[in-house]
C-alpha cells in the first residue's frame, strides 16, 4: 500500500490556520467548525469538533513532526467544551512502537462551557511523537465534545 503522508502537526494546535488530519478509532468522528460558544476562556474562531464513537475507548490521534521534549515544559493543556462532566484521557505514543506510551486522565468539572484541563507528563521520556485524545473517556456515544488550543507549557 501507499505509505502515510509524513506528519505535519506540532504543538501548539489552535486550529485557526492549520487543521491537521487525525486518525480516528472506536467509530469516533471529527471535523473543524466555527466555535459554537465564543465565551469565557475561548473566544477563538475555529475549534475541533469530535463526535464520540460508540466505544468507551473511542478517540483519535495526530502524528507530530518531532517528539515532545519534557525536559523543561512538562505539561500539555487544552481547552475542552463537553456536554457532561467526566474524564478526558490523553495518551502519548511513539509512532514506531505503539507499546511505548504514557497516558494520563484529567477531569472535566464543568458541562456546556469552555474549561482548560492540564496533563502533567513530568518525568516522561522525550520520545513520544503521537498525541492521542479520548474525549468522554469510558462513555460510549458520549456526544459532541469541542477541543481547542492544545499547548505545551
Amino acid at each position: 500500500g501507499t505509505p502515510p503522508p509524513p506528519p505535519t502537526a506540532s504543538l501548539p494546535l489552535d486550529f485557526e490556520s492549520f487543521e491537521p488530519d487525525w486518525t480516528t478509532f472506536g467509530n469516533n468522528a471529527y471535523t473543524y467548525v466555527d466555535n459554537p460558544d465564543q465565551s469565557g476562556i475561548n473566544t477563538s474562531m475555529r475549534v475541533l469538533e469530535t463526535t464520540k464513537g460508540n466505544e468507551g475507548w473511542a478517540g483519535q490521534y495526530v502524528d507530530l513532526v518531532d517528539p515532545l521534549d519534557f525536559s523543561t515544559q512538562t505539561t500539555i493543556k487544552l481547552k475542552v467544551w463537553a456536554p457532561a462532566t467526566g474524564t478526558f484521557r490523553m495518551k502519548l505514543e511513539e509512532q514506531a512502537d505503539a507499546n511505548s506510551f504514557v497516558e494520563l486522565d484529567a477531569t472535566v468539572t464543568t458541562a456546556n462551557a469552555w474549561e482548560e484541563i492540564t496533563f502533567d507528563f513530568v518525568g516522561s521520556a522525550n520520545i513520544f511523537d503521537r498525541l492521542v485524545i479520548f474525549p468522554s473517556w469510558d462513555v460510549g456515544s458520549g456526544g459532541v465534545v469541542y477541543v481547542d488550543d492544545i499547548v505545551q507549557q
